[in-house]
């Protein structure tokens, strides 16, 4: 499929969540239980595997990224999302050694930063400081710095798995275009992440009335897990709909 990206209007930042809403609405249970599969995937290494499970996150992010996405477009093409979404991004195509290099990038980057980081934490008096004491201690700088850094990773990863596995483009070019698709759409993905924050923080709001009113924290738990998981399944929605909004309506 070519490549096109579409310029939209800020507002366009409110289309993506309405057109995630629509589409989580298909499947409200399914997209929830594909969202399990992902998070394992995205995260599993990291906590069974001290240090070495990070790089491990880190290089599976691009197919956890093209398998939830195959899960969204199965839905919008009136397909019922099963986990064999997730084995079509692992398959045997051509583009699978470019997502596997795009991971090994994704990884570099994020392993450079964190070491920066590490190196140019300040050090703190004290034999077993606080977690208080340790975030007083960094500088405005490193966190502006950290910030800056973790914003770009976001707009290089946004896009990029989608153009190496639906697209065929290099690794290296997908970065190049989804750097350069979010810039052009940036305010109506500025718009997108405060819409994001307002939902995240009224979810957070009902979770925590959920959990006063309730009388154990493990009775809390079973109620706010499911919470978790729709909330994050919707926002992978609207990622999707960002997708088909900046550049699938010229894919064809």
């Amino acid at each position: 499929m070519a490549l096109i990206v579409n310029t939209l209007p800020a507002a366009a930042g409110v289309g993506f969540v309405r057109d995630g809403w629509k589409l989580f609405k298909r499947q409200p249970l399914g997209l929830p239980a594909m969202t399990v599969i992902y998070l394992t995937l995205r995260f599993l290494p990291l906590l069974l595997i001290p240090y070495l499970g990070l790089a491990i996150s880190t290089l599976l992010a691009p197919f956890a990224v093209v398998g939830m996405m195959n899960v969204c477009r199965d839905v919008a093409q009136g397909r019922a999302p099963l986990p064999s979404a997730f084995g079509r991004a692992f398959a045997d195509a051509p583009w699978r050694r470019e997502l596997l290099r795009l991971g090994l990038i994704h990884m570099s980057i994020s392993v450079a930063a964190g070491l920066l980081i590490a190196l140019a934490m300040p050090r703190v008096d004290g034999t077993d400081p606080s977690w208080h004491e340790l975030l007083m201690a960094i500088p405005a700088w490193l966190i502006s710095f950290a910030l800056v850094v973790e914003l770009v990773v976001l707009m290089l990863m946004w896009f990029s798995p989608l153009f190496v596995a639906w697209h065929g483009e290099p690794a290296v070019k997908g970065l190049f275009f989804s750097l350069v698709a979010v810039w052009r759409n940036r305010g109506a993905f500025l718009l997108l992440g405060a819409a994001l924050l307002l939902v995240v923080f009224a979810v957070s709001q009902l979770g925590a009335l959920v959990v006063l009113a309730l009388p154990s924290a493990e009775l809390a738990g079973l109620v706010l897990a499911p919470l978790a998981l729709l909330l994050l399944a919707f926002i992978q929605c609207a990622a999707y709909a960002s997708y088909e909004a900046v550049v699938a309506q010229a894919a064809a």
